[in-house]
């Protein structure tokens, strides 16, 4: 039995994903928003820039979707802040309802970030691992989300913005982050968010982003998908 004040992080009092069924809402939110796997298979690296590690299961959920895809032989430069680290235990619990469908990647993941999380400092702290030929650099910024986009070391390709809700942190959603993700996209990068909020869509307007209404996973009704600079 999981009760959802459980699966909440404390300091927003909010979920981390859809009680429902969270690594379903990470693949469709994430990476079909970004249309992860049709980019992995013309590039053999992409970086990818999120607003909220978590648990990691955005990460965890792209290297899966990769692995189901059959693509191999690729590298993902993943590059993230986190302001609440949380230790492996509290990863293993948060991700219990679905372990067995993020096997091996969460297990291998979690070798790594044992040793990470034991000696995080703030500001940057880097891990690397490998699942079946998918090799994954990781950038994590422990600390607050403006000074993560003001030092983010290169442009990305695509952006999971999933920092919770505005309502809930609206730190993580203010007209100043999102114009440094804009300044930290390129041509033709994506982003995608579970949020649909008039205040997102158009900060990410005024920061270069063409903004595109896309139907919400489960019961939300809306999300937003985004291209820098063009249109789709």
């Amino acid at each position: 039995m999981f009760h959802e004040p459980e699966l909440n992080n404390p300091a927003y009092n909010d979920c981390y994903f859809s009680y429902d069924d969270g690594l379903a809402e990470s693949l469709y939110v994430f990476v079909d928003g970004n249309n992860m796997i049709e980019r992995f298979a013309l590039n053999t690296t992409l970086t990818v820039g999120e607003t909220g590690f978590g648990t990691g299961l955005n990460l965890i959920a792209l290297v899966r979707s990769l692995r189901d895809a059959g693509i191999r032989d690729r590298k993902i430069r993943f590059i993230t802040v986190e302001k609440y680290p949380l230790s492996v235990e509290r990863i293993k619990e948060l991700t219990l309802r679905f372990s067995d469908s993020i096997e091996p990647e969460m297990g291998i993941f979690l070798s790594q970030w044992k040793s990470t999380f034991a000696s995080i400092v703030e500001g940057w702290n880097r891990f690397s691992f490998t699942v079946d030929l998918i090799s994954v650099d990781c950038e994590l910024y422990y600390g607050d989300v403006v000074p993560f986009l003001q030092s983010i070391p290169t442009t990305i390709d695509a952006w999971f913005l999933d920092g919770h809700s505005p309502d809930k942190n609206p730190d993580m959603w203010n007209e100043t982050v999102l114009g440094l993700i804009g300044a930290n996209s390129a041509e033709g990068t994506t982003i995608a968010t579970f949020s649909a909020a008039g205040i997102v869509k158009e900060g990410l307007r005024k920061g270069g982003f063409f903004i595109k209404r896309r139907k919400g996973f489960g019961g939300k009704r809306h999300m937003s998908q985004g291209w820098y600079g063009v249109e789709e």
